[in-house]
């Protein structure tokens, strides 16, 4: 099957995004000092890629016996906009159970 579940990390990635307010009036100062930054956004997921573009995170994987691998929910970060990857682990396959005689 590919890469599947097995293979790819959980991962968190940190990064900036963009944010406006639409209502209210704010002053230069105030502007300066409660908007004038990036939201830090933390975004978990199966980490697919990590390059220079950028990171590359997906929350489901689809696949048949037959068909290829699919994946839903992908989420793109660009480079640039990335603080930090933080690896949470590896996915392990449950033990297989113990059939007492």
């Amino acid at each position: 099957m590919g890469r599947d579940l097995a293979s790819l990390p959980l991962c968190c990635v940190v990064w900036d995004d963009a944010h406006g307010r639409v209502a209210g009036e704010f002053t230069v100062e105030e502007v300066h000092r409660e908007l004038h930054h990036p939201a830090v956004i933390k975004t978990f997921g199966l980490l697919l890629l990590d390059d220079d573009r950028g990171v590359t995170v997906v929350q489901e994987i689809t696949s048949g016996a037959e068909e290829p691998v699919t994946y839903r929910n992908v989420g793109f970060v660009p480079r640039g906009m990335v603080r930090e990857v933080i690896l949470l682990g590896q996915p392990k396959r449950p033990r297989a159970r113990r059939v007492k005689p």
